[in-house]
């Protein structure tokens, strides 16, 4: 009912927003999306690297065992984390989220 009433828009360039989220499929298309990461940190690892650690974890490896980054902090994904961030941009956040979850 909500969608009907407020359908989804795209919070970073205004277009009509696909998938049921606040982002269209143009958007989406351009999100920086953390394909090889670090099995450790979740670091983003070159291309043709193999499933080894990045060369900061092999020189001191961090506290925790796994991070899962699925997006790299790249644009549009730092100016998203810093409106939800600084701005308390709610609709921002429930983006991010819903990324994340995916």
């Amino acid at each position: 009912m909500l969608r009907f009433l407020f359908p989804a828009h795209c919070l970073l360039c205004g277009d009509k927003g696909a998938g049921g989220r606040d982002l269209c499929a143009a958007c989406f298309g351009e999100l920086p999306w953390n394909r090889r990461p670090c099995p450790r940190c979740a670091a983003p690892l070159p291309p043709d690297a193999d499933d080894r650690l990045c060369g900061s974890c092999l020189k001191a490896l961090p506290a925790w065992d796994e991070a899962k980054s699925p997006l790299t902090y790249a644009y549009p994904v730092d100016r998203l984390v810093q409106r939800f961030k600084f701005d308390g941009d709610l609709p921002v956040g429930r983006l991010l989220a819903e990324l994340l979850a995916a």
